[in-house]
C-alpha cells in the first residue's frame, strides 16, 4: 500500500472488497482436486481449511452488523474468543469445519453463502456507519476500531494474507 489511504467510504470498500474477491476466485478456479483438499502446510492445514477459516470470518462478520452474536456464528465459546492471539480460535475453527466433512462444492457454497451474507449487510452501511466503532454494533464490546477496518481485515485484506500461504500449499501438488 501507499503511504495516501484511498478515503473510507462504501464505494472504495466494495470496490477493494470486489477486487479482492476476484483474486480469490481466480485462484481457487486454477486448483486442482488434489490441490484443494490434499497437501498441508507444516500446521495440517490444507487449501480448503484456509476457504472455510474465510468463510467463518466472513460469517462472523455478517453476523456482527445484524448485531446478532458473532462467536456463535463463528463456532466460539466466550472463553475461546478470549484466548490470546487467532492461531487458537482459528484451529478451534478449522477442527469445527473438519468434522463437517466439506467437500469441494460444499466448501465452495459456504464461502459463497459467506461472503453474500457479509455483502448484503455491508449494503446496509452508510459511510458514516463505516468510521463507528465496532462496540456499536456489539454490546458490551469496548472495541473503539472503526468498523470499515473489522470488515477489511476480514474480507480482501484477509484474502491478500491467505493467498500466499494457499498457495505455497497447492504448489506441492504440482
Amino acid at each position: 500500500m501507499t503511504d495516501q489511504q484511498p478515503e473510507v467510504s462504501r464505494e472504495n470498500l466494495d470496490r477493494f472488497i470486489a477486487k479482492g474477491w476476484d483474486e480469490l476466485q481466480s485462484y481457487i478456479a486454477g486448483l486442482s482436486d488434489v490441490q484443494f483438499s490434499g497437501p498441508t502446510d507444516a500446521s495440517g492445514w490444507t487449501v480448503q481449511d484456509h476457504l472455510l477459516h474465510l468463510a467463518d470470518w466472513e460469517i462472523g462478520v455478517a453476523a456482527l452488523l445484524q448485531g446478532e452474536s458473532r462467536l456463535d456464528a463463528m463456532g466460539l465459546t466466550p472463553e475461546q474468543w478470549a484466548m490470546d492471539g487467532y492461531d487458537e480460535k482459528n484451529e478451534i475453527m478449522r477442527q469445527n469445519a473438519r468434522a463437517k466433512r466439506y467437500d469441494r462444492a460444499g466448501t465452495l457454497a459456504r464461502l459463497e453463502v459467506a461472503h453474500t451474507l457479509m455483502l448484503n449487510e455491508i449494503a446496509k452501511l452508510s459511510d458514516d456507519d463505516l468510521k463507528s466503532p465496532v462496540s456499536r454494533w456489539s454490546p458490551g464490546s469496548t472495541h473503539q476500531d472503526w468498523i470499515a477496518w473489522t470488515i477489511v481485515g476480514n474480507t480482501f485484506g484477509h484474502y491478500e494474507e491467505h493467498i500466499p500461504w494457499m498457495k505455497a500449499i497447492s504448489d506441492k501438488a504440482v
